[in-house]
């Protein structure tokens, strides 16, 4: 593998040795050059450019929609698409957190609102919500920092969340459920259908414009940037839309071509870059046959026809040109001999088209959050992404290159995002008259799968001054967010503690602290709360033990709060049964009677109806169990009763209801003693 590789690039940086080898050797080797610039021929660039088109523009993507269309919430709840280290609840909080801070520094440019059920004046848009665990555990976060604010009824701010997705089975479903409903019904909750596509471009079919989303409960048209400043949610939104790639290699010029001798002259080099093309009319990932053609310099000769896209393409290449020394200052980071640009089309004619004007309208300041997987230009092109053809006689003759998807199924195409590209667009924004933009990056040094992105965008209504201060402090609060704990991390510790008994390794205080560092999140306390437990059991009775116990309730409230499940259905419900039930069962050792019958409240609603199945039958018993420590004997019975029916071969039901029938007995005894004395005495 080693020597494989060593031949693949060898003409892309020749070592030393190699450049000073004799002329005829070094025309040989420069014929054959890199495999990235073997179809380089006039004939090739014609046949491949008359059937072969950029990436963004082959069908691909539309699969990829429809996917998305089709499967609806099953998408997710099959494990088809995978959602925790974008969900959790220590994510929300921090985005919650963020989202309330831009929202109150731009309340000057917001119309106040101090009518009852007045109309939204700020927004926090999640595009592309999905399975909406994430959405959930915002909306908890979110309206608790609102409501603890006094400055939004202040200053007269009322936010609305736009829960938005391609799928109507999916906000049609997310609509009914009980955890969205209360949002919905005060106000703080609304949902749209949302095309990227139809955003940037609006819909000639239905006469709807660019730029607005239909709200689903308000049933009314939301023209989105234009009623309020808006906060842009997008956890894995910008690896689903269209994209483009390029690839880029330093390539050496042949001294003696150049009229210099080998050991007289230094060796000049030049950028090359390719396009990534493919059939126009592939829309499987299996038929991908990507080829490279290379291209004029983007500066002289456009690729796109918006010269912001072309301008920030340009400052890309710029930091290759300036790792030989072109005309651009050195760059922060190094860039290697070789790079693979995925350029992402669509997310910039996205965001060039939420804060650009449209007609009269006022265009408000925007924030971006966006969690996304890694990827850098700036890393040298592995052999793993080129493949090759031969023929017979062993020349190569087809150079094809794999991409580096992140597609979880075959008709989910996506890519991960280059963010240094986003933070190049935002600083090329910034450089106009009327827009201030600023931008900064997160990542996780030990994974990468998940880096948040920030950026604000707003038009320039103040002084400079003013505009550079306001994003300093935004973004100070963003880096304060993440400064000791990421996502990556709160994904670590979910598996860290998962799998060896991680959890025992740890102090109580410390389990407690980082279960309240990650927001309270449900996945993480169902790995700590039987350890938790055990720490409680240990200890003596005493002071600090009911100290300790009533911490655990605490925790175990907060953390049940941010419980959630995608969908009800046969196969789901056992699944949300059993973790329901172990919960219950946890607060039933802990004393916490209330949070028993909180938990199983749906079995509690249905006891008395005639169909039930007997795998409910723990369910009744541990309501059985709770209503018999909280003396309420009756209730306790008629749960032990419905157990018998259910499971009439399992005879500690029975023997449960004899007990409790004997209990009702020994109170009616010693109340009817109780009365014949009042009834003595009074006589």
């Amino acid at each position: 593998l080693q020597l494989r590789e060593s031949e693949l690039w060898s003409g892309v940086y020749p070592t030393t040795d190699q450049k000073d080898e004799n002329s005829a050797a070094y025309e040989k080797q420069e014929q054959t050059s890199s495999l990235l610039f073997l179809e380089t021929s006039a004939q090739a660039q014609v046949e491949t450019s008359n059937k072969l088109s950029r990436l963004s523009e082959c069908r691909l993507w539309d699969t990829q929609k429809q996917f998305y269309k089709d499967q609806g919430i099953r998408a997710w709840s099959s494990g088809a698409i995978p959602f925790g280290v974008s969900s959790s609840s220590f994510l929300a909080a921090a985005y919650a957190r963020i989202a309330v801070d831009f929202l109150l520094s731009n309340a000057d440019r917001v119309r106040s609102s101090f009518t009852e059920n007045g109309s939204p004046n700020c927004f926090v848009w999640e595009a592309a919500s999905g399975s909406c665990k994430f959405l959930h555990s915002f909306m908890l976060h979110f309206t608790e920092l609102v409501e603890a604010d006094d400055e939004f009824e202040r200053r007269g701010l009322v936010p609305l969340v736009v829960a938005t997705d391609l799928s109507e089975q999916v906000l049609s479903s997310r609509r009914q459920m009980t955890c969205f409903r209360p949002f919905i019904e005060r106000g703080q909750l609304d949902f749209a259908l949302f095309d990227t596509h139809e955003f940037i471009h609006g819909n000639c079919s239905n006469s709807k414009p660019k730029k607005t989303l239909e709200l689903v409960h308000a049933c009314r048209q939301w023209n989105v940037g234009s009623d309020g400043p808006v906060a842009l949610i997008g956890n894995y939104f910008l690896d689903s839309l269209r994209a483009d790639i390029f690839t880029v290699a330093i390539q050496q010029d042949n001294p003696t071509r150049n009229g210099s001798s080998p050991s007289g002259g230094s060796l000049s080099e030049t950028i090359m870059i390719q396009a990534a093309l493919l059939d126009k009319d592939t829309s499987s990932i299996d038929d991908m046959d990507i080829c490279l053609q290379p291209i004029e310099n983007p500066s002289a000769h456009a690729v796109y026809e918006d010269p912001r896209l072309n301008a920030t393409l340009v400052q890309v290449l710029d930091q290759f040109r300036s790792r030989v020394g072109a005309c651009s200052p050195s760059p922060a980071e190094p860039v290697s001999s070789t790079g693979l640009v995925l350029f992402p089309v669509e997310a910039f004619e996205f965001l060039l088209t939420l804060f650009d004007r449209v007609g009269e309208a006022e265009v408000f300041p925007v924030a971006i959050l966006a969690g996304d997987a890694r990827f850098s230009f700036r890393d040298a092109i592995s052999s793993a992404f080129i493949t090759t053809k031969s023929t017979k006689d062993g020349t190569t003759e087809h150079v094809s290159l794999e991409l580096p998807q992140l597609s979880p199924h075959p008709d989910c195409f996506c890519l991960p995002v280059d963010f240094e590209i986003f933070k190049l667009f935002i600083e090329h924004l910034d450089c106009s008259d009327t827009i201030s933009a600023s931008s900064e990056l997160v990542s996780a040094p030990a994974s990468d799968t998940f880096d948040v992105f920030f950026a604000t965008i707003k038009t320039r209504k103040t002084a400079h001054g003013q505009d550079k201060d306001v994003a300093n402090s935004l973004t100070s609060s963003f880096k304060h967010q993440f400064s000791r704990f990421t996502p990556g991390d709160c994904d670590l510790l979910w598996g860290m503690m998962s799998f060896d008994d991680g959890a025992r390794c740890f102090s109580t205080d410390t389990l407690l602290a980082l279960l309240a560092q990650t927001g309270w999140d449900f996945d993480l306390f169902v790995v700590l709360k039987w350890e938790l437990l055990n720490r409680l059991r240990q200890q003596e009775d005493g002071l600090e033990t009911e100290c300790y116990q009533q911490l655990l309730v605490e925790a175990g409230i907060k953390s049940w709060q941010t419980f959630y499940h995608m969908e009800q259905q046969s196969e789901t419900d056992i699944t949300t049964r059993g973790i329901q039930l172990q919960l219950a069962r946890w607060f039933y050792q802990v004393e916490a009677f209330d949070s028993v019958l909180e938990v199983l409240k749906p079995w509690r609603d249905e006891a008395h109806i005639d169909f039930k199945s007997s795998d409910d039958a723990g369910v009744f018993y541990l309501l059985g169990l709770t209503s018999l420590r909280m003396e309420e004997y009756w209730t306790s019975l008629s749960f032990f009763r419905l157990c018998a029916r259910l499971a009439p071969t399992k005879l500690k039901y029975q023997r449960q209801v004899a007990r409790t029938l004997v209990a009702l007995q020994t109170l009616r005894s010693a109340s009817n003693s109780s009365n014949e004395s009042d009834g003595a005495r009074s006589s």
